[in-house]
């Protein structure tokens, strides 16, 4: 195992060196296979230009694509509006991949009407912007000065609008962008390491080795301290896979700790107490505690917390208890138009079921 961890902590070096295209770069070249619409040039100085990337498979671009000609419209003199189509489905055929991107775009219409491009054979665009400004996901677009240099880049959805204003009308504060690209890229480097830390963990789970996992993971917190106090969950669901009161204790350790407000996780765990059949080691008390908590952090009434609460007291024999929390429950979830129907008929389903088990005991 020690030859493993050295490899990888050596990658996690390399990975950590490497720079990415950044705010304030000059923006790589426009090179590409092909124009399907209104031909730009290759170099981007003198104008502010959006390049947008995007995909025929992908539902938010393809949703995206009229908002992006209202903007081609409104800045028509001022800005410049460049959808390239990368990462498209088919990945040998290039003249089919050129193809159905061309028919993708005639079939648009005048819903799109900006400058439209597919990337070359060999991923150019891919490789030299979204690779190597770490992004991996689309829709990603790059706004781009006048002085040819990448004044933001991020998701359209999440503030294109007023990057493009602000860079036609001179008012955008790319400082204070640098800053906060380079605060999610940090965030995005630490996310990374994280993942390629727990690899070794990860595959000694998928091998069954739980109990060796467990171990692992237990040196590298150690050996780590920024992943002290975010592993407890994680460590939670190996210990469950094999050791189910070792798990309660952790579990317990969480819910007084690392996982108080956070009643996504507990919620998780409450199920796993709660959810019939059950889990085969009981711990009615630790579902209690969790579910009393829930309800008290939750910002407003939520059916599925109060039946993990009404789960609890039925397991501890506190009939007339569960009945009264499920009947919350159920009240709650009829009241909210957005709860799923069929949790609904759930709910119902095992409010019944605790009065037939309460039946037996009543005098």
């Amino acid at each position: 195992m020690k030859p493993i961890l050295a490899v990888l902590i050596l990658g996690i070096a390399a990975s950590a060196a490497e720079t990415p295209l950044k705010i304030g770069d000059p923006a790589p070249p426009i090179v590409v296979a092909k124009w399907f619409k209104n031909e730009a040039p290759g170099a981007l100085a003198g104008k502010v230009t959006v390049v947008e990337f995007w995909a025929t498979w992908c539902g938010p671009c393809k949703k995206g694509i009229p908002h992006l000609t209202e903007l081609a419209k409104e800045y028509q003199g001022k800005a410049r509006i460049i959808g390239v189509s990368i990462w498209e489905a088919e990945k040998t055929d290039h003249d089919k991949r050129l193809a159905a991107v061309g028919k993708f775009v005639d079939s648009m219409g005048d819903t799109m009407d900006y400058s439209v491009a597919a990337d070359d054979n060999a991923g150019t665009m891919a490789k030299t912007w979204m690779e190597a400004a770490n992004e991996n996901g689309i829709p990603t677009a790059f706004v781009i000065g006048k002085d040819g240099r990448i004044a933001w880049i991020g998701n359209p959805w999440e503030g294109l609008d007023k990057a493009l204003a602000d860079a036609v009308n001179g008012r955008l504060d790319t400082t204070a962008i640098a800053d906060q690209a380079a605060a999610r890229q940090k965030a995005k480097d630490a996310k990374e390491t994280t993942r390629l830390l727990l690899e070794p963990v990860n595959q000694l789970v998928a091998d069954n080795q739980h109990a060796e996992a467990v171990t692992l993971l237990d040196k590298l917190v150690a050996g780590n301290p920024e992943l002290q106090g975010k592993m407890g969950y994680f460590r939670y669901r190996i210990l469950k896979g094999y050791d189910q009161p070792a798990a309660w204790r952790q579990a317990r350790a969480l819910l007084d700790g690392e996982l108080k407000d956070n009643p996504g996780a507990l919620y998780l765990i409450a199920r796993d107490l709660t959810d019939p059949p059950g889990p085969k080691t009981k711990d009615w008390d630790l579902a209690l505690a969790i579910s009393k908590h829930l309800v008290a952090i939750s910002k407003a009434p939520n059916p599925s917390y109060y039946s993990t609460l009404a789960e609890s007291y039925a397991g501890m024999g506190q009939f007339a208890k569960a009945i009264e929390t499920e009947e919350l429950a159920v009240a709650t979830a009829t009241s909210d138009e957005s709860y799923p129907e069929g949790s609904r008929k759930y709910l119902e389903g095992r409010l019944k079921s605790f009065k037939n088990a309460a039946a037996p005991h009543q005098d």
